[in-house]
């Protein structure tokens, strides 16, 4: 056997859950055809107890066989029969698992519910610094909901996200069946931009101006949008964007109950 087989072969029996060692010795036993642990402790570098451990633990795996003899000899089963011994094995262990999962949720779900209720429900924040982790983190609070969208967005932040693709990320969710909701301030010079993103979301204008964008989900997060001032640049400061992703179901409740008093009392875009 060649070494690149050799390598090929273990690394594919690492992935179904046996150890380097046991794959090695699996490996040797298909040259063999039958050996000791004595013989083959020989042609590696494991001692014979390691080798003789790990025969007795392929063997309740179903991989190696004892032939007789004394001192014992092992004889690894043909490949396809060992592959298809560990994935059936792998089964019905999974299967086991779930089967375990669904009697215990059963039997504790009340129980299982109340301590859910009751955890530490303090909020948990990630700070996000420059417009590409921005961008980075909005596009991910996207992927993350399920069954809707809602964004309060400025100017600026209604040019960033729709120049740097973000609206792709939405109107992939819309093509899942998630509710998209874009409010948006009065604002003559965005009017055109508005009409392109109509095309696809409901999106309406309101009278409301907030210093801050953000965005809510049914995911129980919220992502707010800050703007700062930082270095100066002649005789103005520039200004960056930096977002505060907030992973807190109370505080998503207070921003969507936000959104939805301004929603109700604002009007659709006549553009």
């Amino acid at each position: 056997m060649s070494e690149n087989f050799s390598e090929e072969i273990t690394e594919y029996l690492k992935t179904l859950g046996i150890e380097q060692d046991m794959a090695k010795i699996y490996l040797m036993l298909l040259r063999a055809g039958a050996s000791t642990a004595g013989n083959l402790s020989k042609g590696s570098s494991l001692d014979r107890a390691k080798i003789y451990r790990d025969l007795k633990t392929l063997q309740s795996l179903n991989l190696v066989e004892v032939v007789g003899g004394a001192p014992l000899k092992f004889k690894a089963v043909d490949f396809e029969t060992a592959v298809e011994s560990i994935i059936r094995n792998r089964e019905n262990h999974i299967t086991q698992i779930k089967s375990r999962k669904e009697t215990i949720i059963s039997k504790y779900s009340d129980q299982l519910r109340s301590m859910g209720e009751n955890k530490d429900v303090s909020m948990h924040m990630r700070f996000l610094e420059g417009i590409n982790s921005v961008i980075t983190g909005i596009n991910s609070f996207i992927e993350r909901a399920d069954g809707s969208i809602n964004l309060f967005l400025d100017r600026r932040n209604l040019i960033r996200i729709y120049s740097h693709h973000t609206i792709v990320y939405l109107s992939r969710k819309m093509s899942e069946g998630a509710s998209v909701r874009v409010l948006l301030p009065r604002s003559d010079s965005i009017s055109e931009l508005v009409s392109d993103i109509m095309r696809s979301f409901d999106v309406r204008i309101c009278n409301l101006n907030e210093p801050f964008s953000y965005m809510t989900s049914d995911s129980k997060a919220v992502f707010l949008l800050l703007e700062s001032e930082s270095n100066a640049t002649g005789n103005s400061m520039s200004r960056t964007v930096n977002g505060i992703l907030i992973d807190s179901s109370e505080a998503t409740r207070r921003f969507n109950s936000m959104f939805d008093f301004f929603w109700d009392n604002s009007e659709k875009n006549r553009n």
